[in-house]
Parts: C-alpha cells; sequence; structure tokens
C-alpha cells in the first residue's frame, strides 16, 4: 500500500487532462462572476476545454512535469 502513496495521478501527469479542465472551468467562473453565465458561456467554456485537449492529441503535447523532479514519462 505504501508504494502508492506520494505518486501523482496519472491524469496529472500524462497528456493533457487537467490543464484543459482548469481552462473550461477558469472560462465558467470567469462567465459567473461577469454575470453572462448561460447557455453559450457553457458551449464557450466546453469547446475551449475541447479545443486544447485535442490540440494535445494532435500535437502530442504532455503537462510540465514539476520543477526539480525527473520525466519517468519515457
Amino acid at each position: 500500500m505504501t508504494r502508492w502513496v506520494r505518486r501523482v495521478p496519472s491524469v496529472l501527469q500524462s497528456d493533457l487532462y487537467a490543464i484543459p479542465a482548469l481552462l473550461g472551468a477558469a472560462v465558467t467562473v470567469v462567465t459567473i462572476r461577469a454575470d453572462v453565465y448561460g447557455v453559450w458561456a457553457a458551449l464557450a467554456a466546453v469547446g475551449v476545454c475541447f479545443t486544447v485537449r485535442m490540440a494535445g492529441v494532435h500535437f502530442g503535447l504532455q503537462a510540465p512535469a514539476p520543477p526539480g523532479r525527473r520525466d519517468e514519462r519515457g
């Protein structure tokens, strides 16, 4: 059990998963704070998330590794 302690989840260290999700969430928060949230704002957040994720897949982009940590992706 201790071998799983202090491991970074694979979703946060490979490909782009967390970054597009955070960008989509940021768009949502900004539109809510600007009091313009609605269907179009939600679709914009989905579009940003999807576009960044697909760009990552197309160009083979990876999430950045934390500073001082060696790259374990191979």
